[in-house]
């Protein structure tokens, strides 16, 4: 880590970003960012996972020009594997982590814009995957 991938032509209802690999025992905590530039940005999405205390949490924050943190429990735990998907909709982002849904945001950027995936902390990243792997009609 850190790891930076630019999506070639961003996101589209009904395609998702899917992320698998394993978590150090000693993680402290990891992110996962999709922006629509790569130094100066607006985020679209960002998950991160803290596991400094018991109980674990994963902070998901949408964070376009404004921060709306939800915190949840996380399926998330260090010494574990993990798989995070994010599928996209007409009209948001669903997280799963685990197969567990963590929770729905709206979009606040086009999915179109969301142009590079960020991924940086105590993780070790083993597959990344984007489904479906071109939109409809093109």
């Amino acid at each position: 880590m850190p790891f930076n991938w630019r999506i070639k032509d961003g996101l589209y209802p009904e395609s998702a970003v899917v992320l698998e690999g394993l978590i150090p025992e000693q993680s402290k905590r990891f992110y996962i960012q999709i922006a629509n530039g790569q130094y100066e940005r607006a985020k679209a999405l960002r998950l991160e996972a803290r596991f400094e205390d018991y109980p674990y949490m994963v902070v998901v924050m949408l964070n376009c020009f404004e921060n709306r943190p939800r915190i949840k429990a996380s399926p998330l735990k260090p010494g574990g594997r993990f798989r995070i998907e994010i599928k996209v909709t007409r009209n948001s982002y669903k997280i799963f982590a685990n197969n567990r849904l963590l929770d729905e945001f709206p979009h606040c950027l086009p999915p179109k814009d969301a142009i590079f995936l960020e991924m940086n902390g105590d993780v070790m990243l083993e597959k990344l995957s984007f489904l479906p792997t071109h939109p409809v009609g093109h």
